[in-house]
């Protein structure tokens, strides 16, 4: 019998790309499994689109108690033999799925939250082989990007959702000046990021994708051609380590240990002499100080980056 698993999500998609190594490894040991999955609405665009998730349901913690009831009741006709609970819930108790996620846990207070779902799931993994999964793009959507156009640029994810996180654009010029005289440069970010980007001055040599790509075809790029990635934390930040893309990364507000890159070679940069960070807060006082990172530092970062992988 085919094993069925179901596969909570985290709500927030940063989150739920750091919990994908942790599917990658239980799918690695049960390899004929059927995996399901609880998405958002605000994942379900994207992670349905895994190589490892075979169909999805979704899931709006916004709506009433009495529908929250009768969507889990529904998940019993499924059969599930084991959840994996990422996001905690009663889901596994009223499934009545024999084999689940603990519900209590406990982590050291700093461990990275991608290396805590691994943690969650330790217990279902029976060796150590591990099969990094993948996205599925449809040769229509392939055939939008022509990877010989982008090969070995650097890429750009300076702008976040929260401007706490966001880098100062004036430096960011700086840096994209000096990158672009021997790598091409390509911005990524929203529809938001469009008028952040603006402020960058046009050169032959840099390509301002804001506001014109999934994260679907974030993947598909990243993967084919970045010869690096620099991003503050993000989605593109998690995406980036996902597949394991040299980066360097931009933190301010939130914690390094916790949300973290987490590919083979990345260098993180941050203010180390302000005492208030990391304060994981959505607002501050302090005009966005910890953002203002040396531009040299983050070149000279970059350049140590760049000749390991050159």
């Amino acid at each position: 019998m085919t094993p069925k698993i179901l596969v909570n999500f985290p709500t927030n998609i940063g989150d739920a790309i750091m919990a994908l190594p942790a599917l990658d490894s239980v799918k690695a040991n049960f390899p004929e499994s059927k995996v399901t999955a609880i998405l958002s609405p605000n994942t379900k665009e994207f992670l349905s689109r895994h190589k490892f998730i075979d169909e999805f349901v979704v899931y709006n913690k916004h709506c009433r108690i009495r529908e929250k009831v009768g969507y889990a009741f529904s998940l019993r006709k499924g059969g599930y033999q084991l959840m994996l609970d990422f996001k905690n819930s009663l889901f596994p108790l009223i499934l009545g799925v024999k084999q689940r996620t603990p519900f209590i846990r406990m982590y050291p207070e700093r461990m990275p939250l991608k290396e805590r779902y691994i943690r969650l799931v330790k217990r279902f993994i029976k060796t150590d082989k591990v099969e990094r999964g993948g996205f599925i793009l449809d040769e229509g959507e392939k055939k939008n990007w022509h990877l010989d156009e982008f090969e070995g640029s650097v890429f750009v994810a300076a702008v976040s959702k929260s401007f706490l996180k966001t880098y100062p654009v004036k430096q960011l010029k700086t840096i994209i000046d000096t990158i672009c005289r021997r790598k091409k440069v390509v911005l990524l970010g929203d529809e938001n990021s469009k008028d952040y980007y603006q402020q960058i001055d046009s050169k032959n040599n840099v390509v301002d994708l804001s506001g014109k790509t999934s994260l679907l075809d974030v993947y598909y790029l990243l993967k084919n051609c970045a010869s690096l990635c620099l991003c503050v934390d993000s989605a593109i930040l998690h995406l980036a380590s996902y597949v394991d893309v040299p980066i360097a990364a931009l933190f301010g507000p939130t914690d390094i240990c916790k949300f973290g890159p987490w590919s083979r070679k990345y260098k993180v940069l941050a203010r180390e002499d302000l005492k208030c960070r990391p304060c994981g807060r959505g607002s501050c006082s302090y005009k966005q100080v910890c953002m203002d990172i040396e531009a040299e530092k983050i070149l000279a970062a970059i350049a140590e980056l760049m000749a390991d992988k050159e």
